[in-house]
């Protein structure tokens, strides 16, 4: 067997929690930067911020479900959405590096790497769809923290585009296995399924944290159905209206 000396790092990866793609400096990285407090004004307006975001991105989805062909544009859109806020614009230091990154960040290490049922050590840490993180804590993140993506975003956003209950199930696990302070879901259908109740019972199941956002074009029947960030029940429509 070849032994490169990657085989070395990989195992440090894994043993430190850090995603694949990471190769951090052995004992530079540090600790976790923790999420600001609860109750942070920051934080707050950031919150509204980003859910005014969403709830817009979805009421686009509802109205023309075919504006963004895949899921990746969809994640573009957001960002474009969250960007329009001046409370989330900017670009902040980093610790004393003399360095500077923006707020909102796409492919986000999780906080906590998750354990695989068959594995007795924790894998490698996944990745987030798109976090906010708050200026005060890049103001003491070191350059090497933020490489590796060692900050505990107050602000975790995972969206899917035509997937089942399972995929939902799992971003609602990943979100609880870091303990994000403010989890959301996104979850947008097109596809036409037999199994749509299913996933309408995963979402009715799910009151409180993290909070969803729902829309399912059911194209056959012309219907939409769709469920805004903060509300329980499930509102079914006509599409397009007559």
């Amino acid at each position: 067997m070849i032994h490169d000396g990657s085989q070395d790092q990989d195992l440090y990866n894994e043993q430190e929690g850090l995603p694949a793609d990471a190769e951090a400096l052995p004992g530079k990285a540090g600790g976790i930067v923790p999420a600001p407090p609860q109750g942070d004004g920051w934080v707050a307006e950031a919150v509204t911020a980003v859910e005014a975001s969403i709830t817009k991105l979805i009421d686009e989805f509802r109205v023309q479900p075919f504006i963004h062909r895949v899921e990746h544009s969809l994640h573009i859109r957001l960002v474009q959405l969250l960007g329009e806020w001046e409370h989330l614009r900017g670009w902040y230091p980093i610790g004393d590096s003399g360095f500077k990154t923006q707020l909102i960040h796409k492919e986000w290490p999780e906080a906590r790497p998750r354990k695989k049922p068959d594995l007795t050590a924790d894998r490698r840490r996944g990745s987030f769809d798109l976090v906010v993180l708050a200026p005060s804590q890049l103001r003491r993140t070191a350059l090497e923290q933020f490489r590796v993506g060692r900050i505990d975003a107050p602000i975790v956003i995972e969206l899917g585009l035509n997937y089942g209950k399972q995929h939902l199930a799992g971003d609602r696990q990943k979100l609880a296995n870091s303990a994000v302070q403010h989890p959301y879901l996104v979850h947008l259908s097109r596809m036409p399924s037999s199994r749509q109740g299913a996933t309408e019972d995963v979402i009715a199941g799910i009151s409180e944290r993290p909070k969803i956002a729902y829309v399912h074009h059911d194209l056959e029947v012309k219907e939409v159905s769709y469920r805004h960030l903060g509300r329980l029940d499930i509102t079914k429509e006509k599409h397009p209206p007559r």
